[in-house]
């Protein structure tokens, strides 16, 4: 596997990197000592308790271990592989590795370390790990992630600032009331990509399932694959860009813009608002179209304002709705 954007490193080679890391002998003993303790009791029931517990725990060892640097995070994030089948791994150790990140980075605002702290950057491994991590990235405020593998659901969710590299794949809901920052995934994401999105950028190398872009606000998604369906769904903003084929987009949307630079089919299902632009040879409008502005080869094909009082349009959402 070949690398894009590896920091920090002059190796290229996955393997090669983390052997690297690991002959540096760096003693993450309390890291993973806090991170088993974690393990032992974490309950669904207590998701909230438990994401204090992590930050205060955490700030605990990195307070006395005043000599932890990014590498340390890095290794952690390579030895955490052998948790992988136990209970609770996804999520405790997304939540743990981005609380991790969270301390260093305010640690280095309060030090003055860097000359510009918007290049504090942190190198991450979850490749070949036998569980993909959730929550990895919530409510990142500011450092720079690149991530060498896969990761899995609420990826980055609630993001504020900071710019991720994702050399591998996402799963679902990930990027989710994105606020701000910048993510690039080299390969594919799930469903509900950038849902709820008020701001920031999203580019997507590979495919993309289906609903990415629901209900965002703001923002702009770039998927340079196919998407499967429902592109936009009840958007209110923001752009959307797909550069391979789409079975639906636009559809219940309410403002905002789509490009599909090749084929788009079953455009505009109960639109409202909002404009689609269609490059490729096929454009096929959705018989439920209601309003809005549809482009075909930079053609206007359908233009209608929507008037609620002229059609029962709501009706026909929800029992449209009940299919999915």
């Amino acid at each position: 596997m070949k690398l894009t954007n590896l920091i920090e490193t002059e190796y290229m080679d996955v393997e090669e990197c983390k052997k690297e890391i690991l002959s540096k002998k760096l003693d993450i003993s309390p890291l993973l000592s806090t991170f088993e303790n974690i393990l032992e009791y974490e309950h669904d029931s207590f998701a909230d308790a438990m994401d204090y517990l992590h930050e205060s725990e955490i700030k605990s060892v990195m307070e006395k271990s005043a000599h932890f640097t990014k590498d340390y995070i890095t290794a952690f994030s390579v030895e955490l592989s052998k948790y992988a089948q136990r209970k609770k791994f996804k999520r405790t150790a997304g939540i743990f590795l981005t609380n991790l990140i969270h301390f260093d980075y305010a640690k280095s605002l309060s030090e003055e370390k860097s000359k510009n702290i918007s290049e504090e950057k942190y190198l991450l491994f979850t490749e070949g790990y036998a569980e993909k991590l959730s929550h990895l990235g919530r409510k990142l405020n500011g450092p720079n992630i690149t991530l060498i593998g896969d990761s899995g659901d609420y990826f980055c969710y609630e993001m504020i600032q900071g710019t991720v590299q994702v050399n591998g794949s996402l799963q679902n809901d990930c990027c989710a009331r994105m606020r701000g920052g910048n993510v690039t995934v080299e390969e594919n994401c799930g469903k509900g990509l950038g849902e709820f999105m008020q701001d920031g950028s999203i580019v997507v190398k590979g495919n993309s399932d289906s609903y990415p872009g629901h209900k965002m606000e703001g923002g702009r998604i770039s998927i340079e694959g196919n998407c499967t369906f429902l592109v936009g769904w009840m958007m209110k903003g923001g752009e959307i860009v797909i550069y391979k084929n789409v079975d639906g987009a636009g559809d219940s949307m309410l403002g905002g813009k789509i490009y599909l630079k090749q084929n788009g089919t079953r455009i505009g299902s109960f639109m409202k608002k909002g404009i689609v632009f269609v490059e490729g040879e096929t454009c096929i409008l959705s018989s439920d179209i209601a309003g809005g502005t549809v482009f075909h080869k930079n053609k206007k094909i359908f233009d209608k304002l929507y008037k609620k009082d002229n059609e029962n349009i709501e009706e026909k959402i929800m029992k449209y709705m009940k299919g999915f």
